[in-house]
């Protein structure tokens, strides 16, 4: 079908703008397998238990995937401020309920796709107060 081919292709796309996009950051200071740029931190296939200590400043997106994380604590991102959570293809079955406190006024965008969640983990939703798109796909 058309519409499959067209789909495939702004997969591709957005894909390589990833790349790109990464190929220009540099290792972050928290942990050099991570990659930093600006406002921006990725953490693909570094292994994680929960999430790393983050500097304290905001930030608009935080991508921790293929990192293996079992759950999620209270307080996991400890205070740091975050416009856009992605948390694909972990290993994710829990999600404590004051998960994302530190969240609550700020994030917009949260992607916790491909994981092991029985349950839509509404608790720690409740209070995400400016939550615009939220994925649970998979």
């Amino acid at each position: 079908m058309w519409w499959r081919s067209w789909l495939l292709g702004w997969a591709v796309l957005a894909e390589a703008l990833s790349v790109l996009a990464l190929a220009e950051a540099s290792p972050c200071s928290f942990n050099t397998m991570c990659s930093c740029k600006d406002k921006e931190v990725a953490c693909v296939g570094v292994p994680f238990q929960h999430l790393p200590e983050l500097p304290h400043e905001a930030l608009e997106h935080l991508d921790v995937v293929r990192a293996g994380l079992p759950w999620l604590e209270n307080d996991a991102l400890g205070g740091v401020r975050v416009s856009s959570l992605r948390l694909m293809s972990n290993s994710l079955q829990r999600v404590a309920p004051r998960a994302f406190s530190s969240l609550a006024d700020d994030l917009r965008s949260l992607d916790l796709s491909y994981n092991l969640l029985d349950e839509v983990p509404l608790h720690a939703m409740e209070k995400l107060v400016n939550l615009d798109w939220f994925n649970l796909h998979g």
